[in-house]
């Protein structure tokens, strides 16, 4: 009986978080503004290596609940930062080789590269202060 009870206890678990996921996926994301603008792997480089102002990358995900929190943060910092740093976002599920290069191993992270060379790195959820600070000490 043990057995059984278990049992259903998993699949009851694991059939709420895949119906969990499913809504999450088909929503609208709306944490992530449309200003910001979107990179891949692939156009990353030409971004980095083109840029006279320095380069904040915020690398986030769908599922990612402390993403939710640090979208509007970014978007907030885009508009502040506007005339002075170029800010964009890496879907890090559809870009895995950008995960590699840099080490990533949590997210969200912010990435700020300055003359193509990364010069900071913040992981994790972190008030909005802490991402201005790090901004403003490499402008």
């Amino acid at each position: 009986m043990y057995l059984n009870k278990f049992t259903l206890i998993t699949i009851l678990f694991l059939s709420f978080f895949s119906c969990k996921k499913e809504t999450q996926n088909t929503k609208k994301q709306d944490h992530i503004k449309k200003d910001v603008v979107k990179i891949t792997d692939s156009s990353f480089e030409q971004i980095i290596a083109t840029s006279n102002q320095p380069v904040v990358i915020y690398l986030w995900a769908d599922w990612c609940g402390p993403c939710k929190f640090v979208s509007p943060i970014i978007n907030e910092l885009k508009t502040k930062y506007r005339e002075s740093v170029i800010i964009n976002k890496i879907n890090v599920d559809t870009n895995p080789k950008f995960l590699e290069r840099y080490k990533v191993r949590n997210i969200p992270t912010i990435l700020i590269f300055k003359n193509g060379k990364l010069m900071d790195r913040l992981i994790g959820s972190q008030p909005k202060e802490s991402y201005i600070q790090h901004i403003n000490n490499i402008l």
